[in-house]
């Protein structure tokens, strides 16, 4: 496929069918000994889908670069989500930009090398509407999750508190058994309650309801006023009834 190509249907193109396949059966990709070159032209098919006007495509292409392990991923998915992630229609090749008073200042993705600056006809964003947002912000919470810097991982579990779902709980229940740090693991135990203010089980539901208490995290505050509402003396209902 070439760069900017479009897809005529819902699906992930033909060359990267097998790859998710094989992610989806073992759970990660793993990539023996291989070439800078192999790895490059990798790299360059998923940065390739990023192209494409299909986002499921796209979608399937940031689970693909989460996995791969290639370490200009983060960068990439995060200036794609805050919309510094374009194509660069000369070149053919996707960017990262900075934006300055004449354009923009580009750096090549695949080569990481300083292309200069651009005018702002000479490039085109890559498009994300709000589920492919989402599917980026828990990518790189995921990536970050494992980093050595315990701060680092703090900021990757707060962000869970946006899109906590009852993967993101899983994933965070085995972060749990080896993390040290008492802010880190005070975070999860929160995004892990959060998930299960929707379960159907009230006892379930009171328990997370007690850990919750006293958090000022946004969406949490939410969930907990539209879950079970405030008595006169601003106490929880479902928690006194």
């Amino acid at each position: 496929m070439r760069l900017g190509g479009k897809t005529s249907n819902n699906r992930l193109s033909p060359k990267l069918a097998p790859v998710l396949m094989a992610a989806v059966l073992l759970g990660f990709i793993c990539f023996p000994a291989q070439s800078d070159d192999e790895i490059g032209t990798s790299f360059a098919d998923l940065l390739d889908e990023l192209t494409v006007s299909d986002f499921q495509s796209k979608t399937d292409a940031v689970h693909l670069l989460e996995q791969s392990g290639d370490p200009r991923a983060p960068a990439v998915l995060q200036a794609m989500l805050d919309g510094r992630l374009y194509h660069h229609k000369e070149g053919q090749s996707i960017v990262i930009v900075e934006r300055i008073d004449s354009g923009f200042h580009l750096t090549d993705v695949l080569t990481e090398s300083d292309l200069g600056t651009a005018g702002r006809r000479d490039v085109k964003k890559i498009s994300v509407n709000n589920r492919l947002r989402s599917a980026i912000r828990s990518a790189i919470a995921r990536l970050s999750l494992t980093n050595p810097d315990a701060k680092l991982r703090l900021a990757a579990v707060e962000q869970m508190f946006r899109d906590a779902t009852p993967e993101t709980s899983a994933l965070l229940r085995e972060m749990l058994e080896r993390e040290k740090d008492k802010r880190v693991i005070d975070a999860i135990r929160a995004v892990v309650a959060l998930t299960e203010l929707e379960s159907e089980n009230v006892d379930t539901r009171l328990s997370a309801i007690e850990t919750l208490q006293g958090s000022l995290e946004t969406e949490v505050r939410i969930k907990l006023v539209a879950l079970t509402g405030l008595d006169a003396e601003g106490n929880y209902v479902e928690v006194n009834g």
